[in-house]
C-alpha cells in the first residue's frame, strides 16, 4: 500500500512539472507572465498590440519552439533581478528565433518599454528586409532602455547582429554585447541609423561582420552616440572600423578602452568618414589593427588619452603613447595595474574617479587604497589613512628649504613599484610601534636573486647622503626593511637596505632588516665616507648578502654603536675570491658592540666579524656558529686592535685557520672570554 501511495505521489509531482510549461500560440499577448508558469513556450508569432502591456516576472524563461518573431507595438516590461534573470532563447540553437522587434513605441502614447537583467541569445534575423536586421533586438521609432543585460550569440543575415536601431533612442547601461554577427552588412554588435544611443558601463566584444564595417558599433546617417566607461574589444570587421565605424555621424566618448579590434582596410579601433565628428577623452586605444584611428577627417579630437603610436603621442592635449599595463589583456582583464601610466592621467577638469582622485584613462579606473607617490620631493607626514604609499620613482627629502623632513607614522606601508631610491638629504622620522611596524619593501620580488646585473625584484634602498648640522639625526624604529637591492655603478652598488655617507646620522632600533642584497658592500647596511654616525639597537639583521659585510659594512665612519642586536644568516660571498665579514665588516673606524649576538654568518674571511685597521670594543657579545675559510668567528687584519670583555666565541668553523679567532698584524685583548668548540 505504501509503495502504491509513493507511486501516485511521484506521478502527481511529475504531472505538475510537466504541466508547468505554458504554451503560447500565435497571436496577441498581454498581462503578466509569472515565474510559477515558466517556462513560456512560444509556438508561433506573437505581438503586444499598441495600447497593450506585457509584464514578465524575474526568473521567467521565454523559449521559442521554432523561428518565430516577438513583435512589440505596445509596451513590454521585462525586468529581472540580479539573482533572477529573464531569458529569451530558442529550443533549437540551429533554428534560432527572430528576436524582439519593437515598432513605433514613440507613437503609441504609452510609457517606454524596459529591459533589465535579461539574457537575449541565439536570435537569427534571416528573413527578407527588414526581417534580416537585428538578430537580438530590432527597434524603429522607439525609445528603449536596456540595463544589466547580456545580448549574445545573435546573428543578422543583413545588418545589426546584436541590435538594429533606426530612428530611435536607445540607452544601454551595464550591457554585454558579445559574439554577435552581421552577415551581409555593418554592425556586428550594434547598428544605428538616424538614431541616438547612450552606452555606459558596458562591454562590446567578439562581434564580427562578414561584409561591412563597424564590427562592434556602426553609426550611420546622422546618428549620435555618447559612450562612457565602456570596453570595446576583440571585434573583427571585414572592411572598416573593427571597434567603431562612423558614416556622417557623431561620437562623444569618455573613458573607453578600445583594444584588440581588427579591420581589413582601416580604422582597427575607430574608422570615420570626412563628414563625421569624434571627440574622445580619458580613453585607451591600443593594439588595434591595422591602425588605431583612421585619419580621413578634420573633425577628430583626442585628448588626455593613451593611443598607441610608433613615434610621438597622438596629437592633442594630454595624450600619451605608453603601454597601459593592463592586469591581463591576454585574458581580457583591462583593469589597470598600479604601475599603469594611465592612472590619474585623465583630464584634470573631468569629474574625479569614484575614489576621489583625478580621472584615469580607460574604461576601468584604478581604485586607490593608498597613495601614489611620483618621483620627486617628499616631506610632511605619511599616515595610515594614506597607506600604503606606492613609490613610482626616485624620491628625495631635500637638505635645504622648507621641506626638509618627512615623518612616517606607525603602521604605514611604503611599497616601491620598481628599482627606485629613497634619498634622504634632510631628516627621516619613521618610528613605528611594537605591534604596528612600518614597512619598506618592493611590490614584486620576481628576479630578486638575479644579481649583480639585474635590478629586478628589488628597490634601491634608503640612501642617507649627509646633511649633518642642517637637521637632527634621522630615526627609524620598529621598521621592516626588505628586498632592497643595491645594483649599479660605484656607490649605487652599496647598501641594499640602507646606505650612508658624508656625515649622515641615523639611529636605527627595534627593526627587522632582512632579504637585502648589495652587488658591492653592505647587504643590509653600508656606512662609509665622510665620518657618518650610526647607532643600531635591538635590531634583527638577517639573510642579507653582499661582497663584503653581508649584514653590515662600515668604513671611515665616526660614531658606530651596536647594542643588543641579533645579526645572523648573512653572507659575504657574491663573486669575489676573498669576501670578508659575513655578519659585519669594519675598517678604519672604532665600533662598540654591547649585548649583541653574531651567529650563523658566512664569508671567506671573518664569518662573524672582519676588522681592518679597526679599534673595536666587544662587551657581553656572543659570536657563534659562523663559518669562514679563515677567522670563522672573528678575523682581525692589519693593525686592528680588539678588546674582548665577557665574550663567547663558540662553535665557529673555519675550513683553513682560526676557527674562533684569526689575527694578522693585530693586537687583541681578552677579559673573561670563552673560546670553546670552534674548529679549523
Amino acid at each position: 500500500m505504501k509503495k502504491l501511495m509513493l507511486f501516485f505521489c511521484f506521478l502527481f509531482i511529475l504531472t505538475f512539472f510537466v504541466n508547468a510549461d505554458t504554451h503560447i500560440p500565435s497571436g496577441d499577448v498581454s498581462g503578466t507572465w509569472t515565474l510559477a508558469n515558466s517556462p513560456y513556450i512560444i509556438d508561433g508569432r506573437i505581438t503586444i498590440q499598441s495600447g497593450d502591456e506585457l509584464t514578465i516576472e524575474p526568473g521567467v524563461h521565454v523559449v521559442f519552439s521554432d523561428h518565430y518573431r516577438f513583435t512589440i507595438e505596445g509596451r513590454m516590461v521585462s525586468v529581472g533581478t540580479d539573482s533572477d534573470s529573464i531569458f529569451f532563447y530558442p529550443q533549437a540553437v540551429e533554428d534560432g528565433w527572430s528576436g524582439l522587434r519593437f515598432y513605433d513605441g514613440n507613437s503609441n502614447g504609452q510609457d517606454d518599454s524596459e529591459i533589465a537583467y535579461c539574457v537575449i541569445k541565439d536570435g537569427k534575423a534571416n528573413g527578407v528586409d527588414p526581417f534580416n536586421r537585428g538578430g537580438g533586438i530590432y527597434l524603429t521609432n522607439t525609445t528603449l532602455s536596456v540595463q544589466n543585460t547580456t545580448i549574445k550569440n545573435n546573428e543578422a543575415y543583413g545588418i545589426g547582429g546584436g541590435i538594429f536601431c533606426s530612428a530611435s533612442s536607445l540607452t544601454l547601461q551595464n550591457v554585454n554585447i558579445e559574439n554577435n554577427s552581421a552577415g551581409n552588412g555593418e554592425g556586428g554588435g550594434i547598428y544605428c541609423w538616424e538614431a541616438e544611443i547612450i552606452i555606459s558601463d558596458s562591454e562590446i566584444q567578439h562581434n564580427d561582420t562578414s561584409v561591412g564595417g563597424g564590427a562592434g558599433i556602426y553609426l550611420g546617417e546622422n546618428s549620435t552616440a555618447t559612450i562612457s566607461r565602456t570596453a570595446i574589444h576583440n571585434n573583427e570587421a571585414y572592411s572598416w572600423g573593427g571597434g567603431i565605424r562612423l558614416d556622417s555621424s557623431t561620437l562623444n566618448a569618455n573613458k573607453l578602452t578600445i583594444y584588440g579590434n581588427n579591420a581589413s582596410y582601416s580604422g582597427g579601433g575607430i574608422n570615420l568618414n570626412s563628414t563625421s565628428t569624434v571627440d574622445i577623452v580619458n580613453s585607451i586605444i591600443w593594439n588595434n589593427s591595422p591602425d588605431q584611428i583612421n585619419e580621413s577627417t578634420r573633425s577628430l579630437s583626442v585628448s588626455y588619452s593613451d593611443v598607441f603610436s610608433p613615434t610621438a603621442p597622438w596629437p592633442g592635449e594630454g595624450n600619451i603613447s605608453s603601454d597601459p599595463l593592463f592586469v591581463d589583456s591576454d585574458n581580457e582583464d583591462f583593469h589597470l595595474t598600479i604601475e599603469s601610466p594611465c592612472i590619474d592621467s585623465g583630464d584634470p577638469n573631468s569629474a574625479t574617479d569614484d575614489d576621489g582622485t583625478r580621472a584615469d584613462m580607460g574604461a576601468y579606473y584604478y581604485h586607490h587604497d593608498g597613495t601614489l607617490v611620483p618621483a620627486g620631493i617628499v616631506s610632511g607626514t605619511w599616515n595610515t589613512a594614506g597607506s600604503p604609499y606606492y613609490i613610482l620613482g626616485d624620491i628625495e627629502i631635500p637638505q635645504y628649504g622648507n621641506e626638509t623632513s618627512l615623518t612616517i607614522d606607525a603602521g604605514v606601508e611604503v611599497i616601491f613599484m620598481g628599482h627606485y631610491k629613497f634619498i634622504i638629504n634632510g631628516q627621516l622620522l619613521a618610528n613605528g610601534e611594537d605591534n604596528n611596524m612600518i614597512t619598506f619593501t618592493i611590490n614584486d620580488t620576481t628576479g630578486f636573486y638575479q644579481y649583480p646585473d639585474s635590478p629586478d625584484g628589488g628597490w634601491h634602498g634608503l640612501r642617507f647622503m649627509g646633511g649633518r648640522g642642517t637637521r637632527s639625526a634621522s630615526s627609524l624604529s620598529f621598521c621592516d626593511i626588505s628586498f632592497g637591492k643595491a645594483i649599479g655603478d660605484y656607490d649605487d652598488a652599496n647598501g641594499g637596505a640602507i646606505y650612508m655617507q658624508y656625515n649622515a646620522e641615523v639611529n636605527l632600533s627595534s627593526s627587522n632588516i632582512y632579504n637585502n642584497i648589495a652587488a658591492g658592500n653592505g647587504g643590509a647596511i653600508s656606512c662609509q665616507y665622510g665620518w657618518s654616525d650610526i647607532t643600531l639597537f635591538d635590531n634583527l639583521i638577517f639573510n642579507n648578502q653582499s661582497q663584503h659585510g653581508g649584514g653590515v659594512y662600515i668604513t671611515a665612519s665616526d660614531y658606530v654603536y651596536f647594542y643588543d642586536n641579533v645579526i645572523y644568516g648573512n653572507t659575504a660571498e657574491a663573486y669575489v675570491a676573498a669576501a670578508a665579514g659575513g655578519g659585519i665588516y669594519c675598517s678604519y673606524c672604532s665600533p662598540t658592540f654591547s649585548g649583541d649576538i653574531i651567529r650563523n654568518n658566512d664569508a671567506t674571511l671573518g664569518g662573524g666579524f672582519y676588522g681592518l685597521e679597526t679599534q673595536a670594543e666587544f662587551s657581553n657579545v656572543s659570536i657563534r656558529d659562523n663559518n669562514a675559510d679563515s677567522g670563522a668567528g672573528v678575523h682581525c687584519s692589519q693593525y686592528s686592535s680588539m678588546n674582548f670583555d665577557i665574550v663567547s666565541l663558540k662553535n665557529n668553523i673555519a675550513s683553513v685557520s682560526g676557527g674562533g679567532l684569526y689575527c694578522e698584524e693585530s693586537s687583541p685583548e681578552f677579559h673573561h672570554v670563552l673560546v670553546v668548540e670552534n674548529e679549523a
